[in-house]
């Protein structure tokens, strides 16, 4: 529901010559700044996947993975961000991206938690990478942020409920409010997280290099319910490592009475979910629809009715949602993070190819190369589209009811271009099923012809192109 809330595709920026192209760009005439949102560049980027000339991708061979005991405690690699790399060995990581896309934040959980008694675990700042390219005023260029959250919680550390953080700025962050605590830390500092389950509440606490920073979050046993609280790390552009208990010493003496995490009783931790044992087992669905139609929507009410499935949803919302920047004010900053964030979704896909996970690829999706290139590269995969064509009538409520949340509105040349672009996706060699959760496809088919007969009558015709000179020369005659 998110996508191409400002498809502002009618003002393309490739060749000379001013002219609308087939899929109804015109060339040579540059929108101004402010007038491109983020649909602009997420449908640019699907229009690179129809113009490709290079061959139809091959599958993504699926990346080595240690051979995993599963009771050995160290960062979850299944657990994490596409963006989070996680080190040989498990106890240390930093964002896979951080040189090309400075803004993310990319967290990981670790493979187990606990539920009661007192644990801790210590994590070292090791070192802040310096990125480029970004304006000197950017805040917060390098942070991490440290502690625990249920599993069911966001990777995102402190943006959600049940889910809490203190990071290297003197803050600590639980349902993405932000306080002052404790103080800031840097390089090589060391910082200790524990948590301690009573009968009635839960404390999680923290110290720096030995010295205690008091109780940091406080909660009934409540709102945790029988969900455990595992170690959490999240960076932006730094490199952690972590001691869990492996070690057999602390890097510094924990409060008294505290266990380090690994150093429990295996039947004192709980094991987050394994990951699926082959590709066979995974799948991918590809979203379809118009700006407005309900995609995300439907997403994520799938994502909540199969948790078990523990579904990645890849869109440009949420690797907006990983950068957490403050809305920019400058058009061209503003350009900037979005041109970042569909430029990263890209790669992120091909990332998605690699590992053993179930996606949901959140975009519109409607020139058929582009669903074809992109499901190209999930071979081994379950791939099903899902459809969403709502009656004309709700898509226009709904679409509606998008751009007021979003305070932007879609320019009606725009909507026509994607009209005249949507191609519904068919069963065949990499297409296993084709749901249509609204309107069954015979209905959706008159209406998207009714959409592409109404944008060709209304959309201004493409001037002929002029014929290259070089073409028109004649040879010298015959001799």
């Amino acid at each position: 529901v998110h996508l191409c809330v400002c498809l502002s595709l009618c003002d393309s920026t490739v060749n000379q010559g001013s002219q609308l192209d087939p899929e109804g760009e015109r060339r040579g005439v540059k929108r101004p700044h402010s007038e491109r949102g983020r649909g602009y560049y997420e449908f640019k980027e699907e229009i690179n996947y129809n113009r490709a000339k290079s061959p139809e991708p091959e599958p993504e061979m699926e990346e080595e993975e240690e051979e995993l005991d599963e009771e050995q405690v160290r960062l979850d690699s299944y657990n994490c961000d596409l963006h989070f790399e996680v080190a040989a060995g498990g106890l240390g990581g930093q964002p896979l991206f951080w040189e090309r896309f400075p803004l993310l934040w990319s967290g990981c959980r670790v493979t187990h938690g606990v539920s009661q008694g007192q644990v801790g675990f210590e994590a070292k700042l090791v070192k802040n990478l310096e990125v480029q390219g970004l304006p000197p005023d950017t805040p917060d260029t390098q942070v991490l942020r440290l502690g625990w959250s249920v599993d069911a919680s966001s990777f995102q550390l402190g943006e959600d409920e049940l889910s809490f953080g203190f990071d290297s700025r003197g803050k600590k962050v639980s349902g993405g409010q932000v306080e002052d605590f404790g103080e800031p830390f840097t390089e090589s500092d060391v910082i200790g997280c524990y948590v301690s389950f009573s009968d009635s509440e839960v404390e999680l606490s923290f110290q720096k290099n030995g010295v205690p920073l008091g109780v940091a979050f406080r909660l009934g046993r409540t709102p945790l319910g029988d969900s455990a609280l595992f170690p959490h790390v999240l960076c932006r552009n730094c490199t952690v490592a972590l001691n869990l208990g492996h070690e057999g010493a602390p890097w510094h003496p924990p409060p008294p009475g505290y266990t380090a995490l690994a150093s429990l009783a295996p039947q004192e931790r709980i094991r987050a979910p394994l990951p699926p044992k082959s590709k066979q087992d995974c799948e991918v669905l590809l979203m379809v629809g118009m700006p407005g139609a309900g995609k995300t929507h439907w997403a994520r009410s799938h994502m909540t009715q199969n948790p078990e499935r523990r579904y990645n949803l890849l869109g440009t919302r949420t690797v907006l949602d990983c950068m957490k920047v403050p809305s920019p004010t400058a058009p061209t900053q503003r350009e900037q993070v979005l041109q970042q964030a569909t430029q990263c979704l890209s790669q992120l896909i091909r990332v998605a190819a690699r590992r053993r996970r179930n996606y949901i690829l959140d975009q519109a999706n409607v020139y058929s190369s582009a669903q074809r290139r992109k499901l190209l590269r999930f071979g081994g995969f379950r791939r099903r589209a899902v459809v969403l064509c709502p009656p004309d009538e709700e898509w226009k409520r709904r679409l509606s009811e998008l751009q007021k949340e979003e305070g932007e509105e879609v320019p009606e040349i725009s909507l026509l271009k994607v009209k005249v672009s949507f191609s519904l996706p068919q069963c065949g060699d990499i297409l296993e099923e084709v749901l249509f959760p609204e309107l069954a496809r015979p209905e959706a088919e008159r209406l998207l012809s009714g959409y592409k007969e109404e944008a060709r009558r209304l959309l201004p015709a493409p001037p002929r192109r002029k014929k290259s000179r070089a073409r028109n020369r004649k040879g010298p005659p015959p001799p």
